[in-house]
């Protein structure tokens, strides 16, 4: 999954936005079956 991408440019994601996105998967109450389907 690929939805954020850090670049240092104004094109890419800031650092609040990423670390936003980090906490949202982590508490993802799917999070488990999300990355089983990853690692297929």
């Amino acid at each position: 999954e690929k939805k954020l991408v850090v670049t240092g440019r104004s094109n890419g994601a800031s650092g609040a936005a990423f670390a936003d996105y980090i906490m949202k998967t982590v508490q993802d109450p799917n999070l488990k079956r999300r990355w089983q389907d990853y690692r297929k």
